[in-house]
């Protein structure tokens, strides 16, 4: 027991140390049988409503989209940035007949600024990981659901309104 214990502390020791094993995942929100070009531009749509978009990282042909960086710069080594992946790929074949086509994937990168010497002036080399923006991705989702929903002719759905009565004036 006690021998494992340092060879397993030694095996562990190069994972937990290098920021290179990270490994993003990404979200796949649920699908309707559109065309490759409803839904690249559904994509296109949905990364406007958050992020600017930079003409030199869309290619349509690869169904990529990359944005550019959303910065908010902070003192003391809180600034962070964003910016979001899409990809729209080939689904793997599935046992339904009507199964999608096409699958959208995509994910928010989110990066932070370590050094503490010149907070609002960061160079690229001054910026680590710091995993995925799970609340933008969130925001996106229904986005991209949105937009989906619209290009393949579906209606919003209305919300209902909800009746606020004065609780003094219920009979009892």
């Amino acid at each position: 027991m006690f021998r494992a214990l340092p060879l397993l502390v030694v095996a562990l020791l190069p994972l937990a140390s290098c920021e290179s094993y990270y490994r993003y995942y990404w979200e796949q929100p649920a699908q309707h049988d559109l065309t490759f070009d409803n839904i690249f531009d559904a994509c296109l749509g949905t990364a406007r409503t958050e992020f600017r978009i930079d003409p030199a990282k869309i290619d349509r042909g690869l169904g990529t989209i990359r944005t550019r960086w959303k910065n908010k710069l902070a003192a003391w080594g809180k600034g962070r940035r964003s910016r979001a992946y899409f990809e729209v790929v080939q689904a793997e074949a599935g046992d339904h007949p009507k199964a999608p086509k096409l699958q959208v994937r995509y994910y928010v990168e989110r990066q932070r600024h370590v050094d503490m010497a010149t907070p609002l002036d960061p160079k690229e080399e001054d910026w680590k990981s710091d995993g995925q923006d799970r609340r933008v991705e969130a925001l996106l989702a229904r986005h991209l659901q949105l937009r989906l929903a619209q290009a393949a002719g579906e209606r919003p759905r209305r919300v209902r309104g909800v009746k606020i009565e004065d609780p003094s004036r219920l009979k009892q």
